[in-house]
């Protein structure tokens, strides 16, 4: 497992291109599931799991599979939802083909505010 801080700006797009290797070569990730989540603490006392999660992803359709590479893309609407000046946690864990569920990468998230609001040409 490692630990990686990501930065992003909140409302803006942003992807995450993910490669799973072992020993420098590439893992087929075909049938597996990629679950991207952040929370404001580690553990919510939530009955279901991940229910007080800011923002998830379950990723399983995946950019090539059999060169390990998924795609994790927030939009605009899910990135405008967090709080700039928070620092939250995240992390990326997978479900492989065999079932077996492993944490592969944590860190912080750190979401700055952004000078544009607008979306559009002012006329």
């Amino acid at each position: 497992m490692e630990t990686y801080n990501l930065e992003l700006v909140r409302g803006n797009t942003k992807t995450y291109e993910i490669q799973f290797q072992k020993d420098g070569s590439p893992i087929d990730i075909t049938g597996w599931t990629v679950f991207f989540t952040v929370k404001s603490v580690y553990d919510l006392p939530d009955t279901l799991p991940d229910a007080g999660a800011i923002l998830k992803k379950d990723i399983t359709s995946h950019s090539d599979p059999e060169n390990g590479k998924t795609l994790i893309s927030l939009s605009y609407q899910e990135t405008a939802t967090l709080k700039a000046g928070q620092t939250m946690f995240y992390d990326i864990t997978v479900k492989d083909d065999s079932g077996k569920i492993y944490t592969v990468v944590l860190g912080n998230l750190v979401v700055t505010e952004k000078v544009t609001q607008r979306t559009e040409p002012t006329p």
